[in-house]
């Protein structure tokens, strides 16, 4: 049977920390509920509202199909068919193609579709308060008057589990982070977005959890999903998908000539080897808890030479990576400080490529790299604290002047060095 409404009204909380929106849809006083299970609306790259299509429609009392043949959302009121193609920026409205500016989409195996040029197509007012940040239809000239009102649909699951992106802005190159909340003790849970390569963690924080994420250098600029599945495999199981955007950055190219006894001595498969086993080794283990306090210190006062991710040609030979983070410039001897708290998870003197290096953990999945280090004053195990002097600046290893090489990475993946680490969590 179908049902009918009288009115309802779509309430936007913009939240800037995701391009995600917490939405609240009133029929008469009653709110649809969405969650986990339903999925939650979001705001297209288009700047259009796309709601999870089931519950949002039957809760308007209206008909729903999925043709899998041809990829369609069929909803039906009265004698009245619309379709609507996912990935089309057309609807059918009884046989007739109507354009419009955006397409429905198939998220995180839910399938959303535009609410405002469905409704229209009905023949519905749809109008926005721009002072409470409302879409508002008239719900007469919808159903019309016969006064009918269907009661809103629910989850048809409850689940405690929920997340929300604490970082703001996203950028090649930059930290996500994740805050998940209303966990019980034997929940576990997955993560997983195509804008991340390396393996997610969740770590315990207070009262909830959170995630600590290097976006790939090289993901695609635009939307994309980050999916978190809460108790994988289980009865239990279900899956939350929101929607976040990457924006565009641009890397500078650096040209530097070295001496030819120094690019075959101290950049070759030795050398990769070695780091590999050194290095490397010492970013694979992090304290499960935070280390860090506030904001982190530049560890040296230099001029900056060489960017985050600087795309760098040796002799007139591409490097196979990105500059792993930044080269500051300093006279020999220069002071280093530990930029936050942390624990000393390597010191080794004279490697081939990176000198005398230190490697800090601050907890969580985050350390600091000093590499060409002139001197070290700490050793492995040591714990320090923000403005400790761990060592001084060098020429060791790969290396044409006296430079501290300061990296960031959330374990082996390195990330912009100059991102507010304080604001991720706190």
């Amino acid at each position: 049977m179908k049902r009918k409404i009288v009115a309802f009204t779509v309430a936007f909380i913009l939240t800037l920390s995701t391009s995600a929106y917490a939405v609240d849809i009133g029929i008469n006083d009653t709110n649809v509920e969405f969650c986990g299970h339903t999925g939650f609306p979001f705001i297209d790259s288009n700047n259009r509202t796309q709601v999870p299509l089931r519950i949002t429609m039957e809760s308007l009392g209206a008909e729903v199909d999925w043709n899998q043949d041809t990829q369609t959302v069929v909803v039906v009121k009265d004698d009245m068919k619309v379709e609507v193609p996912i990935g089309k920026s057309y609807l059918i409205k009884n046989g007739q193609k109507i354009p419009h500016d955006t397409a429905a989409i198939i998220r995180g195996n839910r399938t959303y579709i535009p609410i405002r040029a469905v409704l229209e197509a009905f023949g519905s007012e749809v109008g926005w308060k721009s002072e409470t940040q409302t879409v508002i239809l008239d719900g007469q000239s919808f159903y019309g008057n016969d006064g009918k009102t269907p009661s809103a649909a629910a989850c048809s699951k409850s689940h405690p589990g929920d997340f929300t992106i604490t970082t703001v802005e996203h950028y090649p190159g930059n930290i996500l982070a994740l805050k998940i909340e209303k966990l019980n003790e034997a929940d576990t849970v997955s993560i997983h977005t195509d804008a991340v390569k390396a393996k997610a963690e969740v770590f315990k924080y207070g009262d909830h959890y959170i995630a600590v994420l290097p976006i790939d250098l090289y993901v695609t600029i635009g939307d994309h999903d980050l999916s978190v599945t809460f108790n994988q495999g289980k009865d239990d199981e279900y899956n939350i998908t929101r929607i976040f955007g990457i924006k565009s950055r641009t890397f500078k190219t650096q040209y530097l000539v070295v001496s030819e006894s120094l690019n075959q001595s101290n950049r070759n498969d030795e050398a990769n080897k070695e780091f590999v086993k050194v290095v490397k080794p010492a970013r694979t283990i992090s304290e499960t808890k935070k280390l860090w306090e506030d904001e982190f210190i530049m560890p040296v006062s230099g001029r900056l030479t060489t960017e985050f991710a600087q795309i760098r040609y040796v002799n007139n030979e591409i490097s196979s990576s990105r500059h792993s983070g930044i080269d500051l410039a300093a006279p020999s001897g220069t002071s280093v400080q530990a930029p936050n708290n942390g624990k000393v998870t390597l010191a080794a003197p004279g490697l081939l490529s990176t000198g005398n290096t230190i490697v800090i953990d601050h907890g969580m999945g985050l350390f600091t790299s000093y590499y060409h280090l002139n001197t070290m004053n700490v050793t492995v195990g040591e714990s320090v604290k923000k403005g400790d002097i761990i060592g001084t600046v060098g020429s060791t290893g790969f290396s044409t002047g006296p430079h501290l090489h300061y990296a960031v990475s959330i374990y082996n993946t390195y990330v912009n060095p100059y991102q507010p680490f304080a604001e991720i969590i706190d």
